[in-house]
């Protein structure tokens, strides 16, 4: 990453699902999971996602990142309108708290997520990654990102890894600096109502049996560029805004 900061600060996200007045659950059946989104959010469209992502890894050589869902305000006037979360997922027999952190405090790591960061300089500067942060009670890790977003300015976020039995579900978590801690408590909610259906949950002595050097390597740099991107894609839908309507106009 740019630059790792050490401090570990304390802040929570994560993710919501569909529109209504009142709060709804959201479920994935596939991948056994749930959580509930508070009233005043709504679904993005998972085709407007891959869209976006699709022209941003074509115009910087960068990776795909397939995210399950996204979701933001109902009021926004656009898509990606900070605040937003994105989804991933990651189908993985999951290893143990301490192989997952060896990966991410490895050298190769950091040099393949630096390697790939470069490919977005034209779009973010000074991005900064913290070292992660577990939480053996929740079965979750979370590592906070800031970075400068060309046309919008400061971006904070936080991706909060939740750790299954055969899987790992994703939030990352954005917002525009100045507006951080009043979306905290929000996302804080989220985070709290997420869980696993009975039998998919975690569990740390069985985790150990998958334990392996490379078993998570993937999953880390995915984890961490996903949760990167996501946090460019308000600057390319607006972008993506501005050529469709020139070329409408022509």
């Amino acid at each position: 990453m740019k630059k790792i900061l050490t401090t570990i600060l304390f802040c929570f996200f994560l993710l919501p699902t569909m529109a209504s007045a009142e709060s709804l659950d959201y479920t994935n059946q596939q991948n056994h999971y749930s959580f509930t989104l508070p009233s005043g959010w709504v679904e993005i469209p998972k085709s407007t996602i891959d869209d976006l992502f699709r022209q941003l890894a074509d115009q910087t050589g960068g990776q795909f990142i397939d995210y399950a869902a996204g979701f933001q305000l109902e009021d926004a006037q656009n898509y990606f309108q900070y605040p937003y979360i994105l989804v991933q997922e990651h189908k993985i027999n999951t290893p143990s708290y301490s192989q997952i952190t060896q990966e991410f405090e490895s050298d190769k790591f950091s040099e393949g997520v630096d390697k790939e960061i470069d490919k977005y300089s034209e779009f973010m500067t000074n991005a900064t990654l913290q070292d992660p942060f577990v939480d053996k009670e929740r079965n979750i890790i979370f590592m906070n990102l800031e970075m400068d977003v060309a046309n919008v300015g400061k971006v904070k976020g936080l991706l909060a890894m939740f750790l299954g039995k055969s899987g790992i579900t994703q939030l990352n978590f954005y917002s525009v600096k100045s507006e951080y801690s009043e979306n905290l408590s929000i996302f804080n909610q989220i985070i709290d109502s997420f869980s696993y259906e009975q039998g998919y949950e975690y569990n740390e002595q069985e985790a150990k049996k998958n334990d392996s050097p490379s078993i998570f390597e993937g999953v880390a740099e995915k984890g961490i560029i996903g949760a990167i991107t996501g946090g460019l894609i308000a600057l390319i839908f607006g972008l993506f805004s501005k050529s469709k309507k020139k070329k409408e106009e022509k």
